[in-house]
């Protein structure tokens, strides 16, 4: 009698990914004040979590913040990344800075930091500090004239790309910027309306040996392939991915 072997599947039963939370960024101090720049959203990032064939996830993806506005969190895995500060001293995933006459914004422990100090000369001028990212404080305004800069943000080893840059702060008069989709970057300050912040993102990066993830309905994203990895993306939306 013939005897069937059995053939060895390279999909296996559980695996590990690495993966990336980003929050949105905040949006940008406003007023004649010297407003501050805002926080990048606040990123987390992990590397060998364990995932079983056929588990799901519901995952959020947060918004960016308007004009002074804190960024939206985002969620999935169990995790939480804190929007980004809004700009002239509020607090989130990182601080947005200061204006010429507040204190700076906190950071949330692991997911990014403080903003900088503005400046100011009463009657004459002020600057706002740059908002805080996952790279590091912002900067302090270095005199009433001159603006912080906003840090610049920390890449993602999945995909060597940049998230979670904290927005520059303003001086009397200037206008405000926004931060790029799904880049977690926080809104630069503007004298009449502060920029928007980027909206956040979730990444998972897997062996290019496991099928690729489903994106369910609610959801909007993709996945690429290189150097034996797959890099899946999440950008906007609420819904369940399902790993397959």
């Amino acid at each position: 009698m013939m005897l069937l072997g059995t053939v060895a599947s390279s999909i296996a039963d559980n695996y590990n990914i690495d993966y990336l939370i980003l929050a949105g960024g905040g949006g940008g101090g406003t007023g004649l004040g010297g407003p501050g720049g805002a926080g990048g959203g606040g990123m987390i990032t992990g590397t060998d979590f364990q995932i079983a064939l056929g588990q799901s996830y519901t995952l959020t993806i947060g918004a960016g913040g308007g004009s002074f506005t804190q960024g939206a969190n985002t969620t999935g895995l169990g995790l939480t990344a804190i929007g980004g500060g809004r700009g002239s001293g509020g607090s989130g995933g990182s601080g947005g800075g200061g204006d010429g006459g507040t204190s700076v914004g906190s950071g949330t422990s692991g997911q990014g930091f403080a903003g900088g100090n503005g400046a100011s000369q009463p009657g004459v001028s002020a600057s706002g500090g740059g908002g805080g990212g996952k790279g590091g404080v912002g900067g302090n305004a270095p005199s009433q004239f001159t603006a912080g800069t906003g840090n610049a943000g920390a890449a993602w080893a999945g995909n060597g790309v940049t998230y979670a840059a904290g927005g520059n702060g303003g001086v009397n008069g200037g206008p405000g910027g926004n931060g790029a989709a799904n880049t977690g970057k926080g809104g630069t300050a503007g004298s009449d309306v502060g920029g928007s912040g980027g909206s956040g993102i979730i990444g998972f990066k897997y062996s290019a040996s496991q099928p690729d993830i489903t994106i369910g309905a609610g959801l909007t994203g993709s996945t690429t392939s290189a150097g034996g990895f797959k890099v899946t993306l999440i950008t906007a939306g609420t819904g369940s991915v399902t790993f397959n």
